[in-house]
């Protein structure tokens, strides 16, 4: 039963409010770059999701959030208690506090896809993205510093319906080690709002144990560290980011005397939002936009970075619906040709 108070607002017998919002993206992708034998463009759904928000006190809720598209559909599952006015602990599974531009929302990225540092962070080293764990949260929107300091399994997203099943596991990415999040932000200024953050994470991988061949195995801590702005003033917002770390790819717990190299990278965007006047118009915003990403993996080795330069336009029906399309530029240092995809999204949020 909705709400005649807000909409959106749906009330039940179990909890004190519960809140449903959520999203849709639908894509079409062209990449330039794509083998004889391989189809080089499609249609998809690339995100369809549901987030349910309750109160279940004045000073705890809950909240889930599901994605039907993806293979591992719970994103976010947490239970939460709100101890004071600027203190929060949560458990559960949610986003690990160090990257800003993880912390946005896939709806409500600067561009229509996260970068390349992102990508290898999240999929391949793991110090940011979803895991589970438990995190105290110090400050709320409205206060100028927020601090957040978590413990996590280390285990992604991806273990976690796997339950009491974790603890059997002993591999590079689920782990009986923990790893630890902190970040710091400051938010200043009214009219021209500015955000200033820092963060810096510890990853154990690897086992302890001894093989049936007598080979010792030892698990090892990695670290990674990154800092991030956000400027905002009138129709303008600027980002920047840089986040670097230790390089564990090619770790392997039998062998002691591995030496990780350092990865780096760091990025900057802006968008120019304007609103369009007029009696009820079609468009009711325009917002060009663009982003230069710069990734090196290895910083003991030449030549190997990697460059993501993304340009577009975003245009927006109303405030629930908005038709953006990028284009993405991958360009090389080494041998490998370059590379050229077209995105055209349109996403409906509820």
């Amino acid at each position: 039963m909705t709400s005649e108070a807000q909409a959106g607002d749906v009330f039940s017998r179990a909890a004190e409010k519960l809140r449903v919002s959520g999203y849709t993206q639908a894509r079409y992708t062209y990449w330039d770059n794509v083998p004889d034998n391989l189809v080089n463009n499609g249609f998809f759904v690339s995100r369809a999701r549901i987030k349910w928000k309750a109160e279940l006190t004045r000073q705890a809720w809950w909240m889930m959030e599901i994605d039907f598209v993806s293979s591992r559909m719970i994103k976010d599952a947490i239970v939460a208690v709100d101890v004071s006015r600027l203190l929060t602990i949560q458990a559960g599974q949610f986003k690990r506090p160090i990257s800003q531009e993880e912390m946005f929302s896939s709806s409500a990225v600067p561009v229509i896809n996260r970068g390349l540092t992102n990508r290898v962070a999240t999929r391949v080293l793991g110090y940011i993205g979803r895991s589970q764990g438990l995190m105290a949260v110090v400050g709320n929107p409205k206060h100028p510093y927020q601090a957040s300091l978590g413990i996590f399994s280390g285990a992604g997203e991806a273990d976690v319906s796997i339950g009491d099943e974790l603890f059997e596991q002993q591999t590079d990415l689920s782990n009986r080690g923990k790893d630890v999040v902190g970040r710091l932000a400051g938010h200043f200024g009214k009219d021209t709002r500015v955000r200033i953050a820092a963060g810096g994470s510890t990853r154990n991988v690897g086992g302890n144990y001894t093989d049936t061949a007598g080979v010792l195995h030892r698990s090892r801590t990695f670290v990674a560290w990154g800092a991030d702005t956000q400027i905002k003033s009138g129709p303008w917002s600027f980002w920047a980011e840089v986040l670097a770390g230790d390089n564990w790819s090619g770790f392997t717990d039998a062998l002691s005397s591995f030496s990780a190299p350092t990865c780096v990278g760091w990025q900057f965007a802006v968008n120019w939002h304007r609103k369009i006047g007029g009696d009820e118009p079609l468009i009711t915003a325009v917002q060009p936009e663009a982003r230069y990403d710069v990734l090196d993996p290895n910083l003991d080795i030449g030549n190997d970075a990697v460059s993501l330069v993304t340009g577009g336009i975003s245009l927006f029906f109303g405030e629930l619906m908005r038709w953006r399309t990028n284009v993405e530029w991958h360009m090389y240092q080494d041998d490998r040709p370059n590379e050229t995809r077209f995105i055209s999204e349109l996403q409906a949020r509820i």
